[in-house]
């Protein structure tokens, strides 16, 4: 469900870029809430169309680096 990965070094990621997309189905957040639980709080904003990408005609998320902890700064 990510976009491939290039490399990681220090928190800083790179990934593959992808086709952007203009809508995210609902169906799609609640399916990643479940595949990766630490998704599954109230800031995660996984129905914003900049978080997804298409790759290889399949949604892809981006580098998503938030969590619970982080969301609660903003």
């Amino acid at each position: 469900m990510l976009a491939p990965l290039h490399w990681e070094r220090f928190g800083i990621v790179c990934q593959e870029r992808v086709d952007s997309v203009v809508y995210v189905k609902p169906s799609l957040v609640s399916k990643i809430k479940e595949l990766i639980p630490q998704f599954n709080f109230e800031n995660c904003d996984l129905r914003n169309p900049e978080n997804w990408g298409m790759y290889n005609g399949k949604y892809v998320l981006l580098d998503y680096g938030i969590d619970e902890k982080i969301s609660k700064m903003y």
